[in-house]
């Protein structure tokens, strides 16, 4: 799941295991975030963007390096991982620990 506060600043991540499931024309999922419950559609959790963050999240979520933040905001995805999807498959691979830790 990536997050932003601000649309074309800084981005933060974190990575859960769900299943989704067809609700009309989509996929959706709910993850659980520590004491949070996130609803997710899609690349990224919000289909080809960032999600807003619960209240008190934030603080608590991986922070996407500046490189790959500036590749996401200028990919060309809509609706599914843009050109920035192969840069960011790897960067969350390489970092999956830190991804997936618990929140509190």
């Amino acid at each position: 799941m990536v997050f932003s506060q601000h649309p074309g600043r800084e981005l933060r991540a974190c990575v859960r295991h769900v299943s989704m499931s067809q609700c009309g024309h989509f996929m959706m999922a709910r993850a659980k975030v520590g004491p949070y419950s996130v609803r997710l559609s899609g690349t990224y959790g919000s289909d080809g963007l960032p999600m807003t963050p619960p209240e008190g999240l934030w603080e608590q979520l991986t922070p996407l390096p500046p490189a790959l933040t500036e590749e996401f905001w200028k990919g060309d995805g809509w609706n599914s991982a843009g050109s920035e999807g192969p840069a960011m498959h790897k960067w969350a691979n390489e970092n999956i620990k830190q991804l997936r830790r618990p929140v509190k």
